[in-house]
């Protein structure tokens, strides 16, 4: 069974993966804006952003530094409302072991 989940604007390709466990992985992708540096790379991620329906993404990085910056340009184009809840987080092995814990149980929990 083929499954598919729309997270992107209708201009983006999204590519359809069968697995052996439906609803567990899916795979899209975009075109780059500009370069893989330009924050508006990723807004397709966010925008709209519904917090009901919104699926978890995760967006690798070989640059620690690209990461926190992509990340803090990120959560600044969200709403205030929604930039105090922890959103967008980064996770990797210079972080503490705290907000490791805190950006697994948000990606991982129903509540998170």
């Amino acid at each position: 069974m083929c499954s598919s989940l729309s997270i992107l604007r209708p201009r983006y390709k999204t590519q359809r993966v069968s697995v052996n466990r439906p609803n567990t992985i899916y795979y899209a992708t975009h075109q780059v804006v500009g370069s893989l540096g330009d924050a508006q790379s990723y807004q397709c991620f966010l925008d709209p952003i519904n917090r009901a329906s919104q699926p978890r993404v995760l967006v690798f990085f070989d640059n620690k530094k690209l990461c926190r910056r992509i990340a803090k340009a990120s959560t600044a184009s969200l709403s205030p409302d929604l930039q105090k809840k922890n959103i967008i987080m980064t996770y990797h092995g210079g972080l503490s072991p705290e907000h490791l814990r805190l950006a697994n149980k948000a990606f991982t929990e129903p509540d998170g």
